[in-house]
């Protein structure tokens, strides 16, 4: 995944100090696995997911990049993470985190339960 990431994103990977944090964050056996990827830079974390599609991860890559798109012109929408990448040897879309989102902070934070989170 480095090599890809490197080709891919080389901005971010240039800034990397060290290896990633990986952490799955939901599998569903046949049908999808999300990844989330926390590498840290030298301006801080930065949050990327890795989404594992078996069916449909071409149509849902592109409604994704429709959805951002019409997100960014709407005040009325929720903001959508546009993709970053697409890799459909994997089925794999990347996304960055949208930024602010207090959902990723309780989602992954090790201090609460996992039944509270």
């Amino acid at each position: 995944m480095r090599k890809r990431f490197t080709s891919k994103l080389p901005d971010l990977l240039r800034s990397v100090v060290g290896p990633p944090e990986i952490t799955a964050v939901r599998y569903k056996p046949g049908a999808r696995c999300v990844l989330r990827y926390k590498f840290p830079t030298s301006s801080g974390p930065r949050l990327l997911f890795g989404k594992i599609i078996v069916e449909d991860s071409s149509r849902l890559a592109d409604s994704i990049a429709a959805l951002q798109d019409e997100s960014s012109k709407s005040s009325d929408m929720p903001r959508i993470a546009g993709p970053v990448v697409y890799w459909p040897d994997l089925r794999m879309l990347v996304q960055r985190a949208v930024e602010g989102s207090e959902l990723h902070d309780v989602a992954f934070d090790t201090s609460v339960d996992p039944d509270e989170r």
